[in-house]
């Protein structure tokens, strides 16, 4: 993957320590995100396959025997500790999780997906990987949510067929960075400066874990974050390996705070497809 650098501007101090400007962007970012009511994106996570199975290896060898379970048990859904707006789906029994397989494991080489969000519980997100013709679809409506896939044939016929035990979910990198509150706790950060990424300036961080012990989204010696302050989400999180990137999660095309039609949750599913309940939290 070839990175171009962006242009960094160095953030001018506000206070007498780095410390202290750092708690001072994160709680601008924090006080963003609780004004946040509607947004849009494009997303897309990329990785080195390769790269991050090497970074997740050499992980596990690091914890005591026994510890870890071997990476092919590592292929289910992953417990998300996100911020509260996502933590709540956790308690739903058999219903879709806001994250996807785990991310070392099971992501292709790329991940195209467009989200719509209105906090604090609707979304509608599609999502595919480059070398399909399918596109997993996702619409939650507060505690009602269908899904299903669109297939495109190779004659260019579209048609929609049940997601079946399959559930699209939004994938764990994109969950994270729109509620980043927990993955911004998991790092030790430093300011890099401001960046401009999509025509909106960022705070650009470089991070490292606070605990050796966890994994931010994937396994890496450390991670450069983009912060959008004024809205409090992250527009790019990258995972650095040996010094290169070994995985990359990106929005663009972002819109904060417009109207969205309530349809886009609402509208009934395709023929087929069904409104489910949500389950009552165990």
């Amino acid at each position: 993957m070839v990175v171009v650098a962006a242009a960094v501007v160095r953030r001018p101090r506000r206070s007498n320590s780095e410390a202290e400007v750092i708690e001072e962007i994160l709680a601008e970012a924090a006080r963003g995100r609780r004004a946040l009511l509607t947004m849009t994106a494009s997303a897309s996570v990329w990785q080195d396959r390769a790269a991050v199975d090497g970074a997740w290896r050499r992980w596990a060898n690091r914890r005591p025997p026994g510890s870890v379970a071997p990476l092919a048990a590592a292929q289910g859904r992953p417990r998300f500790r996100g911020a509260p707006r996502i933590r709540g789906w956790l308690g739903v029994r058999r219903e879709p999780q806001l994250v996807a397989p785990s991310p070392f494991e099971a992501t292709p080489t790329r991940l195209v997906a467009s989200v719509a969000r209105a906090l604090p519980d609707r979304w509608r997100v599609e999502t595919r990987a480059d070398d399909q013709r399918e596109t997993g679809l996702l619409v939650v409506a507060g505690q009602r949510w269908w899904s299903a896939v669109r297939v495109l044939d190779a004659d260019g016929t579209e048609r929609i067929r049940t997601a079946g035990n399959a559930v699209p979910v939004v994938h764990s990198a994109i969950a994270e960075m729109l509620e980043a509150d927990h993955l911004l706790s998991q790092l030790n950060v430093a300011v890099v400066g401001d960046v401009v990424h999509a025509g909106r300036t960022c705070v650009r961080l470089s991070g490292t874990l606070r605990d050796s012990d966890e994994i931010a989204i994937w396994p890496a010696d450390s991670y450069d974050l983009y912060l959008d302050v004024e809205h409090g989400v992250l527009l790019r999180f990258a995972a650095v390996v040996d010094g290169d990137e070994a995985a990359v999660a990106v929005l663009s095309d972002t819109s904060f705070n417009i109207e969205i039609p309530d349809e886009t949750f609402t509208r009934d599913p395709p023929n087929g497809i069904s409104w489910r309940w949500l389950s009552a939290v165990q």
